[in-house]
């Protein structure tokens, strides 16, 4: 009797049920850390461009400073665009303003690109954050609070386009600068 050893076409199926699923739970495992990652850097990319623009914020002198929170759309708690502020910043004409591609770089006047990133300003006085009545020219009257927004739209969402504060589907960083002006 010829007494060969093989695998049975049942085993085989077996294994290759075994493997399969193995496979499938490695590549969900894959996908969604690749998604994890995607997040995470777009978030860093924000956050760098915000933190840029606060600190450009922050190097502006008591002059400039009262300058900026005179600016037209920053009146009423207004949003201005980085774009838009680029001559209040711009004694040695440094300043990058948006919006920004996916990696961090400026496009200029816009792009249909997805994933782009943009930053707003805000400005509000110490008297209407804390609804007191300061005067004008005291110390907590001319105080200005500056918050540099990044935003940019999720991953399920790429050409959606953040260009105001509180937008379904899209992602914020939000970055506090509190400011003296000078008296006019």
């Amino acid at each position: 009797m010829n007494n060969l050893k093989a695998f049975t076409m049942l085993e085989v199926m077996i294994a290759i049920f075994i493997f399969s699923t193995g496979m499938f739970a490695f590549m969900a495992y894959h996908a969604r850390a690749n998604a994890m990652m995607f997040d995470n850097e777009s978030s860093q990319i924000a956050h760098s461009l915000a933190i840029n623009l606060a600190e450009e914020i922050n190097s502006l002198t008591m002059e400039d400073s009262r300058d900026l929170s005179e600016a037209g759309c920053l009146q009423s708690g207004g949003l201005c665009y980085d774009a838009s502020l680029g001559s209040y910043f711009d004694k040695g004409n440094s300043f990058v303003g948006g919006p920004f591609d996916s990696f961090g770089k400026p496009v200029g006047g816009g792009s249909d690109q997805p994933f782009m990133f943009y930053r707003l300003v805000t400005m509000r006085s110490y008297n209407e954050i804390t609804q007191t009545s300061n005067p004008a020219i005291s110390q907590l009257g001319l105080l200005r609070h500056f918050e540099v927004i990044a935003a940019w739209p999720s991953r399920d969402y790429p050409s959606l386009k953040c260009i105001n504060v509180g937008v379904a589907n899209c992602n914020y960083v939000r970055i506090p600068v509190v400011k003296p002006i000078s008296l006019p």
